[in-house]
């Protein structure tokens, strides 16, 4: 039926409707990733055009990163299950269930919802209407009408026109694409003219998604001024997006770059770290411009030689120039190039580079140990972002955690989590402060470790550092040594004196490492196991993917499994999320997963052995307990029936 409701000129979402919804479905095994830069854009730049909407992410993994830090003040996590949901049983595509997705949750709340490839340029309340808005799909504006496109769609809360496309789904099969998301609609607007105002392609849709359209956007400047968004196709553009960067946006001028570069350039701090043109126009820097301009282009931003060949970087620096053509031509710090390639061969549990700056360890180190999950620190922000960036344009963003300033307990807690590492500190003359500490370097005994030293801050950090790693480590003193820049063929046409700028590492002092490589790598293994927990009732624990609680029972793919860490006499249950480790908090009234912004101390148990093989877990005077509802809770005097469990222990490796 038709409405014969009057138009009201007033813009269609009221104060209590400003809701921008996305939505972003993984099927991946992955309970959190890292949010993509094509979609940070998208959310980001909804937010700056459109500042007093509430934004919704209808997601179901736990978004985590720099890109998602920048964003989730503004943004609120909605967790969605689509798998347990009856109303999705007969859709097998995931693109099909987002689709029918946002129909449901703009029926229910009303607002505007928005593809995670959706840039907007424009308010939405200049959108007077008050029935449901689309926005026509054209690849000519003179040509036919090919449907209205789903990836934009304002609503008010029981649009009349969106319970008609949901009735639609009654019919739903799976041997097509777009016939429930772009012609169904298009044919509703053409029987019920008056439930929605349809707006030409122009305002949502061009360019458009093909080859032309996609060129546009990132291959060329072009003006859009009718534009409210712009589609990135991301099915279509897939080549652009997975080269696209931070610096790119920032350098590379592009109808899509020049739109979206002020996000860039506030969120990274750009105008603070070092861009590509203050590193060629800035005269106080040890190199002259052209010679970093030469450098830049000719290795195209790529690590040539050494360890880490291969690995790209972005154009700018946390300090000066970042010994940036060092680094390019692989000759950095390339005293310690024989020890990484001997570390290359042995097994960690988890990587941790300490004053990281621009993530050229963190990164390379990523790069060489695939698997491994990798911990970068340093407390100048700006050097996090450039981390960030690197780990991003290598595609190691969901390898690489970024942190700020690293603490003693914070080292230990990873140490606890993880067993063997490799640690690899720059911290400017805090070395002695930090590892020169007796529960740290106990905590270490089994870790390898790549000391920068800084002893002409302060002469007593090499000793200090001997003094407590060399029972536990065999030391050895790697000197800074000279380089040679004759060996790199294209600085061969520059002055003498540019050569040895383009090598020149600028070191304060003649400087030296310590690479203390551990007596005693196995001795985690003998002090640490991880163990699998049954309980009496023949269940498993994991930790419930939505309220974050420690249950038992028969966990689905989505749940994330819990273990035991056992060294010695004692224990903490853990649990692995993105690749990382973290504990679990057991309390009286219940259990929870401790993340890794939460302060909160893990729950520490005494592991009492019984004869059946089986084995108890005691803080305090309360044993943990699998209680009969499926809850795990730290409640009981006694040991007996329900506080029991079973071990399935699988060495760390």
């Amino acid at each position: 039926m038709k409405s014969n409701a009057e138009p009201t000129n007033q813009p269609l979402i009221k104060t209590h409707d400003k809701l921008i919804h996305f939505i972003d479905l993984d099927e991946s095994e992955f309970q959190t990733k890292d949010l993509d830069l094509h979609k940070y854009l998208a959310i980001r730049s909804a937010h700056a055009v459109n500042p007093m909407y509430l934004i919704y992410l209808h997601c179901n993994y736990s978004p985590h990163g720099l890109l998602w830090n920048t964003v989730k003040t503004f943004t609120q996590v909605k967790p969605t299950h689509v798998d347990s949901d009856i109303r999705f049983n007969n859709i097998n595509r995931i693109e099909h269930k987002a689709d029918l997705l946002r129909l449901i949750i703009l029926d229910e709340f009303g607002g505007i919802y928005l593809d995670t490839d959706i840039i907007s340029l424009k308010p939405f309340d200049t959108i007077a209407a008050s029935t449901a808005v689309m926005g026509k799909e054209q690849r000519y504006l003179d040509g036919p009408v090919l449907g209205l496109c789903n990836a934009v769609i304002l609503a008010p809360k029981g649009s009349e026109f969106v319970r008609l496309w949901l009735k639609s789904y009654e019919g739903f099969h799976n041997e097509q694409w777009s016939e429930f998301s772009v012609q169904i609609p298009w044919r509703l607007a053409q029987q019920y003219p008056d439930l929605i105002e349809l707006q030409p392609a122009t305002s949502f849709f061009y360019p458009n998604g093909w080859p032309e359209g996609i060129y546009s956007l990132f291959g060329s400047v072009d003006e859009y001024p009718e534009a409210y968004t712009f589609h990135l196709w991301r099915s279509a553009s897939r080549e652009y997006l997975d080269r696209l960067s931070p610096e790119r946006i920032c350098n590379e001028d592009t109808t899509l770059n020049i739109a979206v570069r002020r996000y860039i350039k506030d969120d990274f701090r750009y105008d603070e770290g070092m861009t590509s043109i203050d590193l060629l126009t800035d005269h106080t820097l040890p190199r002259p411009a052209h010679l970093l301009e030469m450098v830049f282009r000719n290795t195209n931003m790529t690590v040539q030689s050494g360890p880490f060949q291969g690995m790209r970087l972005a154009r700018r620096a946390m300090w000066a120039d970042g010994d940036l053509c060092a680094k390019l031509f692989g000759t950095y710090e390339s005293e310690l190039h024989s020890i990484i390639t001997l570390l290359t061969g042995q097994l960690y549990d988890a990587i941790v580079d300490i004053g990281c700056a621009d993530g050229f360890y963190a990164v390379g180190f990523a790069k060489l140990f695939a698997g491994t999950p990798v911990y970068a620190f340093d407390y100048d922000e700006t050097a996090q972002r450039i981390t960030a960036e690197n780990a991003i344009g290598n595609s190691l963003g969901t390898r690489i955690q970024v942190g700020g300033l690293l603490s003693a307990e914070q080292l230990i807690e990873i140490a606890s989590n993880y067993g063997r590492l490799l640690v690899f500190t720059d911290i400017e003359g805090s070395e002695k402060q930090l590892l020169g500490n007796g529960v740290v370097a106990n905590a270490l005994s089994s870790s390898d470790l790549i000391i920068e030293t800084h002893d002409f801050r302060d002469r007593t950090i090499t000793p200090a550092i001997w003094e407590k790693y060399s029972e536990t480590h065999k030391i050895e003193v790697i000197h800074h040594a000279g380089r040679d820049p004759h060996a790199i063929p294209f600085l061969s046409n520059m002055s003498e004196i540019n050569r040895w700028k383009a090598v020149c590492e600028y070191r304060e002092n003649n400087q030296h490492w310590l690479f203390c490589r551990s007596r005693n790598p196995s001795d985690h293994l003998t002090r640490k196991l991880q163990s699998h927990l049954v309980t009496a009732h023949g269940t498993v624990l994991y930790i419930e993917n939505i309220s974050r609680s420690l249950q038992h029972g028969f966990p689905d793919r989505r749940s994330i499994k819990v273990t035991l860490l056992c060294e010695g006499a004692s224990g903490k249950l853990v649990y692995e999320r993105g690749g990382f480790r973290y504990p679990v908090i057991c309390q009286e009234g219940g259990s929870f997963a401790i993340a890794e912004q939460n302060p909160s101390s893990p729950t520490i148990f005494e592991i009492v052995r019984l004869n059946t093989g089986e084995i108890g877990l005691r803080a305090g005077d309360a044993y943990l307990c699998a209680e009969s509802n499926g809850q795990i809770t730290l409640s009981r005097p006694h040991l007996r029936g329900w506080e029991c469990f079973r071990c399935l222990p699988t060495v760390q490796n």
